[in-house]
C-alpha cells in the first residue's frame, strides 16, 4: 500500500511486475529492462494529488493506480486517481519533454527511463500551506431609482436625490344652512315640563299627597227627600205618603159562604177560611174524600206610607274613589324646579335660537412637494481560506511564488 519511484517508474504493492510486456501479480514491484523501447520515453515524476480548492488528496492507502489522460509539453493537463468509491483529478508537472500515455505505471507504455535498474529510490514530499485573508468584493451596479426608503450599511451604499413633483389636494369650505326647529329636551326622571318661554324650558318636580273625603249625595232631587248615606249608597223617600201594598181586613165579615173551594182574593176583598171538614164527595157514581170549606168575606183596608229609593253617591271634584267606601283627593306639592335651553336635532348647530346644518364644498388644487428617490449598490465579504499543496521539492519556486510556505510536515 505504498508508492515508490524507480527511474521515474511507480510501483505499488500488490500490483504488477513487468517482464517482456507480460504482467503478473506479486507482493513486490520491479521493472525489467528486457526488450525496453526507449525511443519515446521521457522522465516523469508522479506525486500525490492534492485538491487545492477542497484540500483533498488522493488516499494512497485506497488508491490503486494513477491514470494520465492527457498532457502537454511540460505538464499534465488532466489526470485522475482511481480511488475506492470515486475518482479525483490529478494536477502534476512533467519533469521534461512531452509525455502522453493512458498506461498504468509499471505496465507496457512510455513510462520507463533510459537509465533503468532494479534499485528503488524513496521520494520525500513536503507540505506547503497558503492562507488568504477575507476581502470585500467589488460594488455591484446601482439599482433603479425608487421612492422606497433604503438605509446604508457596510454591505450597501445608498444615493438619494430630491425632486419636486406635482400633486393634487382638495380644500374645503363650510357654510351654515338653516335646517330644523329647536325643541325642549326630555325632562329628568321625576320631573315634568311646566312652561316654555323665549327658548327656555322650565321643569318641575312634585310630591303627591292623598287625603280621604266622604262621598256626596245629591240633596236637590225633585219629589225626593234625602234620608241617609250608607257608603256610596244614598237613601231617599217620597215627599208624600202613598198607598202601599200593605193592607188589613175589615173588623167584621161582609158575608160568609161554604163549598168545596174558596174564592180567590181580589184587590178589594179577601177570603178567610173559617172551617175545613173532610167528607165524601161523589160524582158520576164515584166518591172521594175531599175538604169542605166554610169561609168569610172581608174588605181590604190599604195603608199609606213613604216610598224609599236608593241612588249612588259621587266623589267630590278632583277626588277619586278610594278604599273603605271613601273618596281620595290627591294634592301635588312642588319640591324642585330647573330650566334648560331648547336644543337642535343631532348634527345641527344652534345660532340665535335657530338650528343650522353645516354644508361643505370641496375645491381641487395642484401643488408641488419634495419627493426623495433612493438607489443603492451592494457588495459581499468573502471569508479567508487555507490551501495545502504537496511537492517533492523543498524549494518549490512555483508554490512559493503563489504565496505558499512550508509547514514542516513531510510524507515519505
Amino acid at each position: 500500500n505504498t508508492s515508490k519511484t524507480t527511474n521515474n517508474n511507480t510501483s505499488n504493492t500488490n500490483t504488477s511486475k513487468t517482464t517482456n510486456n507480460n504482467t503478473s501479480n506479486t507482493n513486490t514491484s520491479k521493472t525489467s529492462n528486457n526488450n525496453t523501447n526507449t525511443s519515446n520515453t521521457q522522465a516523469i515524476t508522479i506525486v500525490p494529488y492534492t485538491d487545492v480548492i477542497n484540500d483533498y488528496r488522493c488516499n494512497k492507502k485506497t488508491s490503486s493506480w494513477i491514470y494520465i489522460t492527457s498532457c502537454q509539453s511540460t505538464s499534465v493537463k488532466g489526470a485522475k486517481c482511481d480511488v475506492a468509491g470515486g475518482e479525483d483529478v490529478l494536477r502534476s508537472n512533467l519533469t521534461t519533454g512531452a509525455y502522453c500515455s493512458t498506461s498504468k505505471p509499471g505496465t507496457n507504455g512510455n513510462n520507463t527511463n533510459n537509465n533503468t535498474n532494479n534499485n528503488s529510490t524513496k521520494v520525500i514530499k513536503y507540505e506547503y500551506v497558503k492562507y488568504t485573508d477575507g476581502y470585500w468584493t467589488n460594488w455591484s451596479n446601482y439599482s433603479k431609482w425608487s421612492t422606497t426608503k433604503v438605509t446604508a450599511n457596510d454591505y450597501r451604499q445608498v444615493e438619494t436625490k430630491t425632486v419636486k413633483e406635482p400633486y393634487t389636494y382638495y380644500s374645503t369650505t363650510t357654510t351654515d344652512k338653516e335646517a330644523g326647529t329647536s325643541y325642549c329636551p326630555s325632562p329628568q326622571s321625576g320631573y315634568v315640563k311646566v312652561s316654555e318661554v323665549n327658548g327656555i324650558c322650565k321643569y318641575a318636580k312634585y310630591v303627591e299627597i292623598s287625603k280621604e273625603v266622604d262621598p256626596i249625595c245629591d240633596t236637590n232631587i225633585k219629589d225626593l227627600v234625602f234620608v241617609r248615606r250608607n257608603g256610596f249608597t244614598c237613601v231617599y223617600r217620597s215627599k208624600d205618603k202613598v198607598t202601599s201594598n200593605k193592607y188589613t181586613l175589615s173588623k167584621k165579615a161582609i158575608s160568609s159562604g161554604s163549598g168545596w173551594s174558596v174564592p180567590a182574593n181580589t184587590n178589594k176583598y179577601a177570603y178567610k177560611i173559617e172551617k175545613t171538614t173532610w167528607m165524601p164527595k161523589c160524582s158520576n157514581g164515584k166518591c172521594i174524600t175531599a175538604p169542605f170549606y166554610v169561609y168569610s168575606k172581608y174588605e181590604k183596608i190599604y195603608e199609606k206610607e213613604y216610598k224609599y229609593t236608593n241612588k249612588g253617591a259621587t266623589c267630590p271634584k278632583k277626588a277619586e274613589i278610594g278604599t273603605n267606601s271613601t273618596c281620595v283627593i290627591k294634592e301635588k306639592t312642588l319640591v324642585d324646579t330647573y330650566e334648560k335651553s331648547k336644543v337642535c336635532p343631532s348634527g345641527q348647530n344652534k345660532i340665535n335660537g335657530k338650528c343650522y346644518t353645516n354644508v361643505t364644498s370641496s375645491t381641487k388644487n395642484t401643488g408641488y412637494k419634495d419627493v426623495t428617490y433612493y438607489r443603492y449598490r451592494t457588495r459581499e465579504y468573502k471569508k479567508g481560506t487555507t490551501y495545502y499543496e504537496w511537492s517533492t521539492s523543498k524549494n518549490d519556486t512555483k508554490l512559493l511564488n503563489l504565496g505558499y510556505k512550508l509547514t514542516g510536515k513531510t510524507d515519505n
